[in-house]
């Protein structure tokens, strides 16, 4: 499933791999980072932004009355207004969240904000130097169903809820697409239809299987992350 979600780009005061050069937006990829507004260098971070309530600890971009992005704030130190909007993936490597206690009862444990891909960020590069930045994107999510063992990806008789969690890459990345219409091809189309037909007639004398999954699970989840 996807879900649009706002895109901007604000000055930092911290070193950033993106910066503004006389006026024209570049990357360090592949060198050190760029020290904080120095020999004309203006260090910027891209974040994702969503609607999402904004909680204790959250980092949000907080907007004026006209809807112009004002400054990246914390909602433990500022009042969350209503034009406010939550970060839920961003460049800014330093930003993350305090686990009280960690979620194995260790203190002291982080949770990073998911990254955007360095593809992404050339793309958003190359639109913005062409005049035509890019202000909005489709972020994938996945449905995960929870029980007392935990969160699994399809439902089952135990299952006592669902929710909705970015669907990251193994490299803590944030799947994104452009909000064009996607195309698909006959070829596209087939590949895509002989792997969900694969995949049932694989699992088909497992009986464990056959109690949580149906066919029809499998057929309604690739729809929904793909059409």
């Amino acid at each position: 499933m996807k879900q649009t979600h706002k895109v901007v780009m604000l000055p930092t005061e911290k070193a950033s791999k993106i910066f503004i050069k006389d006026g024209i937006l570049k990357d360090s990829f592949g060198y050190r980072n760029i020290c904080v507004k120095s020999d004309g260098y203006l260090p910027q971070h891209i974040h994702i932004l969503s609607d999402d309530e904004i909680k204790e600890g959250d980092w949000y971009i907080a907007f004026n009355v006209d809807g112009e992005e004002m400054e990246l704030r914390n909602s433990i130190k500022h009042l969350v207004k209503g034009l406010d909007r939550k970060v839920i993936a961003t460049t800014d490597k330093s930003l993350s969240i305090l686990i009280a206690g960690g979620t194995d009862g260790n203190a002291g444990m982080w949770e990073i904000y998911p990254k955007l891909q360095e593809s992404f960020i050339k793309a958003y590069i190359k639109a913005y130097n062409e005049g035509n930045p890019i202000t909005e994107v489709e972020v994938e999510y996945e449905t995960l169903y929870k029980n007392k063992k935990g969160l699994q990806p399809f439902p089952d008789e135990k299952c006592e809820e669902h929710i909705q969690q970015l669907k990251l890459n193994s490299d803590n990345t944030i799947i994104i697409h452009s909000k064009e219409e996607k195309m698909y091809s006959r070829e596209d189309l087939y590949m895509s239809a002989s792997f969900v037909v694969d995949q049932i007639a694989a699992n088909r004398g497992n009986s464990d299987w056959n109690m949580k999954t149906t066919p029809k699970m499998i057929v309604d989840k690739w729809i929904k992350e793909n059409l």
